[in-house]
């Protein structure tokens, strides 16, 4: 039952990362009228918010 709820909590997490990388790139994409500043703007918020995601998240977490 442990790994189960493990496995859940994984998902929900992987879920919601997907989610918040849908709604940045979106709201990237509806900033500009042009499609190639849509394309770079949207690419550049998106590498943006991966690194500081992973910044803020992974310094919690700790290897063994």
């Amino acid at each position: 039952m442990e790994r189960l709820k493990g496995l859940n909590h994984y998902l929900l997490m992987f879920t919601l990362e997907l989610v918040a990388l849908v709604f940045v790139v979106y709201v990237a994409w509806t900033g500009f009228a042009n499609i190639w500043l849509r394309l770079l703007f949207g690419a550049v918020c998106l590498v943006i918010f991966v690194v500081l995601w992973g910044r803020i998240s992974f310094r919690k977490q700790r290897y063994v």
